[in-house]
């Protein structure tokens, strides 16, 4: 495992454990996949979900940073920006806490059911716009409110 590989893969679990859900393992499968979409959205400089998702039973977390944002210091920032969602999420429903809430990247970073990540980047040759790809098996954020509330558990304590 090369050394980002461990920081994405321990960012991910330091999270989950403050949640009380089991960690993940790294899959060379959803790294080569997210590496692969990766390369995509830089080469044709666009940032959108892979439509292929459902097909390869994959969940995804997308992250961008044009070069101007220099707080961005690297892919630590990432898994805090996703993780920081937790402000817009109520336990109790389920859900965010109004229609505007983006919580998805959070959710799918604790998601008690799934059991694998993979994680690449790619800068555009062009623009040079830096993209991470997450991938996740088994995908997060997927059924009803009640299963939102049975695989996103409130932090139990802080790792």
């Amino acid at each position: 495992m090369t050394g980002f590989e461990k920081e994405c893969l321990d960012a991910h679990n330091m999270y989950r454990a403050r949640h009380g859900v089991p960690p993940m393992t790294w899959s060379r499968d959803l790294a080569r996949d997210a590496q692969s979409w990766a390369d995509t959205l830089a080469r044709e400089n666009k940032f959108e979900h892979d439509s292929s998702l459902k097909k390869l039973g994959e969940g995804e977390n997308l992250a961008y940073f044009a070069p101007a944002n220099r707080k961005c210091k690297g892919p630590e920032d990432t898994w805090c920006d996703w993780y920081d969602e937790i402000a817009d999420y109520d336990f109790n429903k389920g859900a965010g806490k109004d229609r505007w809430s983006v919580v998805l990247h959070f959710t799918q970073v604790v998601w008690r059911g799934t059991t694998q990540v993979g994680v690449a980047t790619a800068v555009s040759p062009v623009t040079k716009n830096f993209y991470t790809v997450a991938r996740y098996k088994i995908p997060g954020n997927q059924g009803t409110k009640e299963d939102f509330k049975k695989n996103v558990p409130p932090v139990e304590h802080v790792a």
